[in-house]
């Protein structure tokens, strides 16, 4: 989240009960703290990082409204985990219950979400949301109402008009993984080419915000 037009990060902590590594959704919660984020600024215009654990889960093709539970949660940047996919270590990926057994490598459009709140001192300056490497769209979305879209490689969403200076809001993130071309020609198992889908090879907001 930046003021003027400057692009950066904010960072999220981990509040675990169990052991690190692979975790259950409810073992777990995310902690957003201001004061604890990476912060560049100058007398007039400042970027924060909103980097770390965000809340996450598989979506289906509507993008109008998120879902009220089954969240898990991913760290960002990062790309969704595919099917077989599995991590050491934390604040990286903690599938919810309800999908943890789903095939995710197939998976062509996700929700992310965390709360922001806008730094007091922004009061009466513009401020944006950015993606610095974003595979492939975003429909992005401040409590609830729609704030404006993203498109590969990089995007700004100007969210001056949807967020108070020392106020807490919801930032969710609607986004889908679009390949660079629907139908792609494979080598891979014969001499002749056959039509294959076309698949995103990194999905998701794979850089910083």
């Amino acid at each position: 989240m930046t003021d003027v037009n400057r692009r950066g990060f904010l960072t999220g902590a981990l509040s675990a009960a169990a052991s690190p590594g692979l975790l259950a959704a409810a073992d777990h919660r995310t902690v957003w703290d201001l004061a604890k984020a990476y912060r560049e600024g100058t007398p007039t215009r400042e970027r924060v990082s909103i980097n770390g654990l965000w809340r996450w889960q598989p979506a289906g093709d509507a993008a109008d409204a998120a879902p009220a539970d089954g969240w898990g949660c991913l760290r960002v940047p990062e790309s969704w985990p595919g099917g077989s996919q599995r991590w050491i270590g934390p604040q990286v990926f903690y599938p919810h219950g309800n999908w943890e057994k789903q095939d995710l490598g197939g998976v062509t459009a996700a929700w992310h979400q965390r709360e922001i709140t806008v730094p007091r001192e922004w009061s009466g300056r513009r401020v944006t949301l950015c993606a610095e490497y974003l595979n492939s769209y975003a429909v992005v979305h401040v409590d609830g109402a729609t704030a404006g879209e993203m498109r590969y490689p990089a995007g700004e969403v100007d969210l001056t008009s949807a967020c108070r200076p020392g106020r807490t809001h919801l930032v969710t993130m609607f986004v889908v993984a679009l390949p660079l071309k629907a139908v792609m020609l494979s080598y891979s198992d014969t001499a002749s080419a056959r039509q294959v889908e076309g698949r995103a090879g990194r999905r998701g907001l794979c850089g910083d915000v």
